[in-house]
């Protein structure tokens, strides 16, 4: 009843402040958001990331809806903050390839090209990926973002063709 009494404007000012007084908790949502906040934060404590797998099924399923929720225009400045703050993870597709990116760079630091074999020992899934976005190049469906990226550390398209 406070509750609803609060939102309609129809309590006072004085029990407002008795009942903050009290800890009384005003929005129970935000309550809920913010325990599985604090789980995230510990998560992140842990693992030092934010990309929470399915094997933890209720956090995993929160940060999803946090996702689509900014997304959607949804969340507020203050939770985008809060999870900016520990270096949350909006876009995992685009952090995966950011990584990939990453590696690949520190591959041709080592070789001196990007010719990584597809089946590389000391990372087989770079060579994967390298050789996926040469196909989603050739079937223009590589961003321009992504293509410059590559373009910028002297990418080979064709592999055969040095």
């Amino acid at each position: 009843e406070q509750r609803r009494a609060k939102v309609k404007g129809k309590i006072s000012d004085e029990r407002i402040s008795l009942l903050n007084k009290i800890g009384f908790l005003w929005d129970l949502h935000d309550e809920d958001w913010r325990s599985m906040y604090n789980l995230l934060v510990q998560y992140y404590r842990e693992n030092g990331n934010t990309n929470v797998p399915g094997r933890h099924p209720t956090l995993c399923k929160w940060v999803n809806r946090n996702r689509m929720a900014r997304k959607n225009g949804k969340l507020s400045d203050e939770r985008i903050k809060l999870l900016d703050d520990i270096d949350f993870i909006w876009d995992t597709r685009e952090d995966n390839w950011r990584k990939m990116y990453f590696l690949l760079k520190n591959y041709l630091d080592q070789n001196g090209d990007t010719l990584v074999p597809a089946r590389y020992p000391p990372n087989p899934s770079l060579g994967v990926w390298v050789a996926k976005q040469r196909e989603a190049y050739r079937k223009e469906k590589l961003s321009v973002d992504r293509i410059k990226l590559l373009n910028e550390i002297g990418f080979k398209w064709d592999p055969l063709n040095n």
